[in-house]
């Protein structure tokens, strides 16, 4: 029991998206590994208050520069898309002689921004920890 209606929408939206995508994926690889770099970075002794200071401002840039611009996309995403998503999981089942591809990969589009979102929130919950320790 399908939507042909619906599934067009979902098409146009899954091409647009993947073209979003596809950006956001490349500025995640590119961030991913200053991120990592930022949380392997040992905080400073409490005895020296400007290194204490001068990494506060360090974990501060990551947050700004390399996770932000990757979560605030995706939390706009998740959110934009959450709205056809819902409609998926309360219309859909599971069904192999009705199996819709269209819906399943509008489902895993979905899944890769949520992870994305989930990701960003993990590490600025680790920047910010690390940031409030070094004080």
């Amino acid at each position: 029991m399908s939507d042909p209606d619906f599934d067009k929408s979902l098409v146009d939206a899954s091409q647009l998206v993947s073209v979003l995508l596809v950006f956001l994926s490349v500025l995640f690889g590119i961030n991913y590994g200053k991120v990592a770099d930022a949380l392997r970075t040992a905080i400073p002794n409490a005895a020296l208050p400007a290194e204490r200071r001068e990494f506060r401002v360090l974990q501060r840039r990551c947050f700004v520069s390399n996770v932000l611009p990757v979560a605030v996309p995706c939390a706009y995403l998740a959110a934009l898309l959450s709205l056809p998503f819902t409609r998926i999981i309360a219309t859909s089942r599971l069904a192999f002689p009705d199996f819709n591809l269209v819906r399943t990969l509008f489902f895993t589009i979905e899944l890769f921004i949520v992870a994305s979102v989930i990701w960003s929130l993990f590490a600025s919950w680790q920047l910010w920890s690390r940031i409030r320790e070094a004080r």
